[in-house]
């Protein structure tokens, strides 16, 4: 009986053991089951996902393409809708602009037309008023111009008869445009000699001047300023001493040389420069303004006073009735005015432009400075005699 228990026992432990181990078996492969299920499972839903995905993606490129495709095209579409509204724009433009340019000329050329048909009228009509103006207003024009002129031939003739040579340099200069025709009458300084020069203007028979002014304002201002240079010599030297006498001529030489250097460097233009022109016009303006007018003024004088008696007018005026520096700011003003206006007239008349010898120039240039200066001698001589020492 134990025996057989135990080999029971022995049985039910080994069935048992044997059972557990087969259960143990069982649950391994329905877990193995269960994983390869699950895997199965998870491999098909992550392949239904990638294939989704990619479907998704395919869809997307497929959509991208699409939209560019669509976006060129309508890109060109409209690149040729523009391109056809640009050349449709300019042909407008241009036709508009055309039609303007076309209504501007026909615009033009009718109002020319309708300027000119009414300037042809209003010149007809001017033709017609001023010819009746001219007609009524000849006795009262023709009267003022016969004023005019015998007023200007009045003039002349009292300038001349007047103030002789002086007055017919202001009638040929003002009136006569710097003539020298007939310039003997110059010559005739004394009335009543000078109212044949005073005749011959009343008459008009000195004809009217040709070429440039004779006064130019920069040169009539440096004749001005001229008339003191003896004053400023007479501050170094005295009047009646015999230095002045020949300071005073080389002073004022170089300064006419200075005066024509400046109205005539140019003069020739391309020419170039004239030493001997120049030296020639300082010499005749040193000889008019330095000794003949003076000449003349003191003919005058010495005839109106008479040397004896009442003494030398022309001395007494300079050294007590006006005094050095009044009598040089007037006469010898006149006197430089003067010998410019002659100048210019003279080289006005004559080809400037021609060559002159330098040598003849040079020579004309010491015989000018020793003339005044030996007429500078014989008017102090003139002035000591009737004023010794200047003291009148």
């Amino acid at each position: 009986m134990t025996k057989y228990s135990d080999t029971i026992s022995e049985s039910y432990v080994t069935y048992t053991r044997r059972s557990g181990s087969m259960k143990r078996k069982k649950n391994r492969v329905m877990r193995r089951r269960k994983k390869i299920r699950e895997q199965f499972i998870g491999k098909f839903v992550r392949g239904i996902g990638s294939a989704v995905s990619r479907g998704v993606k395919a869809v997307g490129r497929g959509i991208s393409r699409v939209g560019r495709s669509i976006g060129s095209t309508v890109g060109r579409v409209g690149r040729s809708i523009g391109r056809g509204v640009k050349s449709v724009v300019s042909k407008v433009s241009k036709g508009v602009w055309k039609a303007l340019k076309w209504i501007g000329s026909m615009t033009k050329k009718v109002l020319k037309k309708a300027l000119g048909f009414f300037g042809k009228i209003w010149n007809f009509l001017k033709k017609i008023i001023f010819g009746v103006i001219r007609s009524l207003w000849w006795p009262f024009t023709s009267f003022f111009k016969f004023i005019k002129w015998l007023l200007s031939r009045i003039v002349q003739f009292a300038l001349a008869t007047v103030l002789g040579p002086l007055g017919q340099l202001i009638v040929r200069n003002v009136f006569l445009n710097g003539s020298l025709d007939k310039k003997w009458l110059m010559y005739l300084p004394i009335f009543p000699f000078t109212l044949i020069g005073g005749w011959y203007f009343l008459l008009g028979a000195v004809k009217k001047g040709k070429g440039p002014k004779t006064m130019d304002l920069e040169g009539i201002i440096l004749s001005v300023i001229s008339g003191i240079i003896p004053w400023f010599v007479s501050l170094i030297f005295p009047s009646h001493n015999w230095l002045f006498a020949i300071v005073y001529p080389l002073c004022l030489y170089v300064f006419y040389v200075f005066m024509f250097y400046r109205r005539d460097r140019k003069r020739c233009g391309k020419e170039g420069f004239k030493l001997g022109k120049l030296l020639r016009s300082a010499n005749q303006m040193t000889m008019i303004a330095g000794i003949i007018v003076p000449l003349i003024i003191m003919a005058i004088c010495c005839g109106a006073s008479g040397l004896l008696g009442d003494g030398n007018l022309y001395v007494k005026t300079k050294l007590e009735h006006l005094g050095l520096l009044k009598f040089y700011l007037f006469f010898s003003t006149i006197f430089g005015v003067s010998g410019y206006l002659i100048t210019n007239m003279q080289n006005n008349s004559i080809k400037y432009c021609r060559p002159y010898p330098v040598k003849k120039a040079a020579k004309g240039t010491i015989m000018t400075i020793a003339s005044l200066v030996l007429w500078n001698m014989i008017e102090l001589i003139i002035s000591n005699i009737n004023c010794p020492e200047g003291e009148c």
